[in-house]
């Protein structure tokens, strides 16, 4: 490959890096072997007590685009609304975007939140929203009215404490105003109540964890967002739409990207630009294997359950029920102690108890029955509770509901269903992926069943510190692995992916020039090439964007910072290497020239496997730094997340922990050497793409590039042929796409990274048929006009399915 380049060594392909910056010191711990690794991990995870050793009573509550468009059905059936998206970070970001969403469409900036929420929800909407000017009025659930320029009306469906609240009267309150209803509600609970779209809510949105995905210490889950279809193009997030190809066929796209950010930067309905897909299409096997009346049949043992616990405890001697009403599963108790003492005797009864409430309650604790609760356990943790009857109707017949929506089907039939549609999709583990900017992988088996591990994954986040020894140690240790790879001085793991930890990063630098009393400095500048994401988190963290263009090396314009670089200027947002797969050659005197002006430097790391051991952001001049643990660390992308994006609060636990511990086992297994590996064959791999096809695509910045190469289609122009045409084509020679039109500054963009795990023999075999590609553009362009020919449907129509969006299905 090396000789293919025309470079002696491979240390030639690192030179745009300054030499006093190059190759530093990796203070981290050699390689693990496999064994060696699982010994390690099961040390941790044996220091944790899980939902699988201990009875739990904590408060939790073509193939994947079908799979998504059938879980958007699903949540719009559970919900009685009329669209929803394919998914969002967690229940708490999404209760977050919705309210964001309702100023968008209200034009008003007052959001009107019940003191029954979750409390880890209402700081999350806090972290969102006073970034924009908006501003957060608590509303008493007993309230009659509504301030008049009220934007929304948030309230929990059961609330925080478990209890049904009157979202009839929130209805007649939010219409006085002409105010949305906004209502975060559990899905399983909707088996049995009626749900908040029959009482007119405009948008719902939930925690995707209880239709059983693992606990594991809090993430990666799947919010769940859905509104009315009047509402639908300011929706946030994905959307998979049905449509037919040009043969009738049915098939599904993604559709209304224009709301989007890699189209709308910074005017954008949201930065997100990942769904948790993995997480969403477990829960939708989950929900089609139960069906209507098996999920039903959920939320009344649930239910049953709850209050046989609730009345069995309120007979004891020191414990009450401090509310009165309905509830479902939740329901708070006060007892003769505070809740720590009471939660240190149960664990010793091998009982893990409940949250402390003691804040809203004397001597609080909030506890949750599900139907993975036996009797006998309910029983042992009275008699435990017992140590230091209930009414069993379900609730009134107006709260319930008989209209849900939802398949009947076997369990085989549900195996064979998901694994037809497996069969629909390109993976990397069965075809080359070269989609540029995502960094497509393979990922380690190992490092899945290490996160599966029952003392990882049925940990529960709430749990007391003391029974989770391992995952906090496990933590800390991840912290510290990152902060020497990057050189910064700190870590935080609670952004739930890249561009959460974008939004993250951007809090941290508004925070930062507040504390200087510098709020004038509200402009942030980003380069035209960078990923769309970046301009919108700064937009979403109240800053005012700025373009900077790209020079013809396909560096940031040094003179056109300067433009900006006064006063006013908070922040540049840098990608490195840049969205053009370039090590930007001013990087130092870029950084110089913000720091100059009094500005911060924030990295965007997505990029940082072409990185790991040959630089250090920090030592560059970056003050903040965000890395995507799901591309560089580890984690299968599952058609659009789980992420992560360590960097106020941003997520309603600690992070998504499944791909913290991931990324944990790849850098133990590879060690200081083994990452200054991955980035010399990732970056040698897209040198050697760039010399092989150089001569035979369009080459817009001929350069030595790091870990992806971007070609052009111009070439083949003349011919009528676009770079989707040549994209389409790939798919019959069993290569998946690249990514096309981006970034947008190279027109007819084909961005390809082929990442560190493939071998030379799959290269090759990629240049010859993009070769063979160009060879058919000259010879018969029709053939690659109209590819694919050999996929289980042809073009989709994807502007039918933006002009009629078919969201969801509808039962007959």
């Amino acid at each position: 490959m090396l000789e293919a380049i025309g470079v002696a060594e491979l240390e030639d392909l690192f030179a745009d890096i300054p030499a006093d910056y190059r190759n530093p010191t990796l203070d981290l711990p050699g390689p693990l072997s496999e064994l060696e690794l699982r010994r390690e991990m099961d040390a941790y995870a044996s220091r944790n007590r899980h939902a699988g050793e201990y009875a739990c009573f904590l408060e939790i509550s073509q193939g994947t685009l079908q799979a998504t468009y059938e879980f958007q059905s699903m949540i719009c059936s559970i919900y009685d609304m009329e669209v929803a998206n394919a998914g969002l970070y967690d229940g708490a970001s999404a209760l977050a975007e919705a309210a964001l969403m309702a100023c968008r469409v209200t034009g008003r900036s007052l959001i009107g939140v019940c003191n029954t929420i979750s409390p880890a929800y209402r700081e999350v909407l806090e972290t969102y929203c006073v970034p924009q000017g908006l501003e957060i009025a608590t509303v008493d659930p007993e309230a009659t009215e509504l301030h008049p320029q009220t934007a929304c009306l948030v309230s929990q469906y059961p609330n925080f404490f478990g209890y049904l609240e009157d979202l009839e009267r929130y209805r007649h309150m939010s219409d006085a105003v002409r105010a949305l209803m906004v209502v975060s509600s559990d899905p399983v609970a909707m088996a049995m109540l009626r749900p908040p779209g029959s009482f007119g809510a405009d948008m719902v949105t939930g925690e995707g964890q209880s239709p059983r995905l693992p606990l594991s210490f809090g993430g990666p889950y799947v919010g769940l967002f859905s509104t009315r279809q009047a509402l639908l193009r300011q929706m946030p997030g994905r959307l998979a739409g049905g449509t037919t190809d040009r043969d009738g066929r049915p098939g599904f796209v993604l559709t209304l990207s224009t709301r989007e950010q890699h189209i709308r930067r910074e005017r954008a309905t949201s930065n997100i630009c990942t769904n948790q897909a993995l997480m969403a299409l477990a829960a939708t096997i989950y929900t089609a294997a139960l069906g209507k009346r098996g999920l039903r049949q959920v939320a009344e043992q649930a239910y049953h359950k709850a209050h046989y616990a609730a009345g069995s405890i309120a007979s004891l001697p020191g414990y009450g029920l401090p509310l009165k009403g309905t509830f479902a599963f939740e329901f708070p108790i006060t007892c003769p102690a505070p809740a720590s003492e009471i939660n240190a005797h149960l664990l010793e009864h091998g009982i893990i108890g409940g949250l402390d409430i003691g804040n809203s309650f004397p001597n609080g604790m909030l506890l949750c029955v599900t139907e993975v609760n036996t009797r006998e356990e309910i029983d042992s943790l009275v008699d435990a509770l017992a140590e230091f009857k209930p009414p069993r109707e379900l609730p009134d017949a107006s709260l319930l509901r008989e209209d849900l929506q939802l398949p009947e089907v076997t369990e085989p039939q549900v195996v064979r269903y998901f694994t037809l549609l497996s069969q629909r999709n390109f993976g990397i583990d069965t075809h080359f992926y070269p989609l540029g900017s995502c960094s497509m992988k393979y990922n380690p088996k190992v490092n899945d069943e290490i996160a599966f591990l029952p003392g990882m994954a049925r940990i529960h986040p709430s749990q007391t510190d003391d029974t989770v020894q391992g995952a906090l140690a496990m933590m800390h240790r991840l912290q510290t692995f990152l902060a020497e790879i990057t050189g910064m001085t700190g870590v935080s793991l609670a952004p739930l992916a890249g561009a959460h930890g974008e939004l993250a990063g951007m809090l941290m630098v508004r925070a930062c020039l507040r504390d200087r009393g510098e709020n004038q400095r509200k402009i942030v500048a980003i380069p035209d090439s960078a990923h769309g994401t970046n301009p919108a988190s700064a937009a979403m963290a109240g800053f005012d964007v700025v373009s900077v263009a790209s020079d013809s090396d396909g560096n940031m314009d040094v003179r056109a910072l300067e433009d900006v670089a006064d006063d006013r200027l908070a922040a540049v947002m840098l990608t490195l290497p840049n969205t053009l797969g370039l090590f930007d050659t001013n990087i130092l005197e870029l950084c110089q020239t913000v720091h100059k002006a009094g500005g911060l430097v924030y990295g965007d790391g997505a990029n940082m496997n072409a990185l790991l051991g040959r630089a250090k952001p920090a030592h560059l001049g970056f003050d903040v730094v965000h890395l995507n643990l799901h591309k560089t660390f580890s984690t299968p992308h599952g058609g659009g997340g789980p992420g992560a994006g360590p960097v106020r609060k941003l997520s309603g636990h600690h992070g998504n922990f499944g791909v913290l511990v991931r990324a944990y086992s790849y850098i133990r297994t590879l060690g200081n050497t083994g990452l200054k590996q991955v980035s010399g064959d990732a970056v040698l791999h897209a040198n050697y793409l760039l010399a092989c096809l150089r001569d035979t695509f369009d080459l817009p910045y001929d350069r030595t590039c790091m870990h992806e190469v971007i070609f052009s289609a111009r070439a083949q122009a003349p011919a009528g042929v676009k770079g989707l045409d040549i994209a389409k084509r790939l798919l019959d020679y069993g290569f998946h796409a690249p990514t096309m039109y981006f970034p947008l500054i190279v027109h007819e963009a084909l961005m390809i990274e082929p990442t560190e795990t493939e071998t030379k023999e799959t290269l090759d075999a990629f240049i010859d048929a993009m070769k063979a590609i160009a060879g058919e553009v000259e010879d018969d362009p029709s053939l690659v006009k109209m590819a694919p020919h050999n996929t289980p449907v042809s073009r989709l129509d994807e502007a039918t399915a933006s002009r009629r969006p078919n969201l969801r299905w509808h039962a007959p």
